[in-house]
């Protein structure tokens, strides 16, 4: 059975299948802006962000799945690759954008071949580090997959910290299939 499939069958449970997600990301994305993800796994994202956005910078911390997005996008100048995890790359990144800016946060744990840092997501720390660099994104979109680990997974910040954090910096949010959308304009 497809994917889709069983999503129906579920009654439309999360997790969404992956093009819908695609979708969702697709129509809240700054289109011709700078895209940015953390958690590369197979480069799907990142390959369909370069067809509506000017530049694609994915993150991907495991070496096999680095180097396999390596080899996806040797043909596609406007995506760069970087190994590492976002914690360790975001302090030298972000002062490097600025402009229209979509963040696509998705660099959590899922077992098998993805990464496991310190902790099951990096997401605390991304959103500490988009603090300090949020005024040099004019548009800002932040996305953040999987929001239903935010509701009492260990290791996981909490939706009111996440919220508080959208708050702070006077950003609208919606949620769309498990996809948690923040925006500044």
């Amino acid at each position: 059975m497809s994917s889709f499939k069983q999503w129906f069958s579920s009654g439309f449970a999360s997790p969404a299948p992956s093009v819908v997600k695609r979708a969702v990301v697709r129509r809240n994305s700054l289109h011709d802006g700078t895209f940015v993800e953390t958690g590369t796994f197979f480069g799907d994202t990142s390959a369909s962000a370069a067809k509506y956005s000017k530049a694609v910078v994915t993150i991907e911390p495991a070496k096999t799945l680095y180097d396999a997005a390596v080899a996806r996008f040797a043909h596609m100048p406007a995506v760069s690759v970087i190994n590492g995890s976002s914690e360790d790359v975001f302090p030298q990144l972000l002062p490097t954008l600025d402009g229209p800016v979509t963040f696509w946060l998705d660099g959590h744990y899922s077992g098998g071949v993805t990464h496991l840092g310190s902790s099951l997501t990096p997401l605390a720390a991304e959103l500490e580090c988009l603090s300090q660099h949020i005024d040099r994104f004019h548009p800002l979109v932040v996305m953040v997959d999987d929001i239903r680990a935010l509701f009492g997974s260990p290791d996981y910040p909490s939706i009111a910290f996440v919220l508080g954090w959208a708050d702070r910096h006077k950003m609208t949010w919606h949620i769309e299939h498990d996809i948690l959308v923040m925006v500044k304009d």
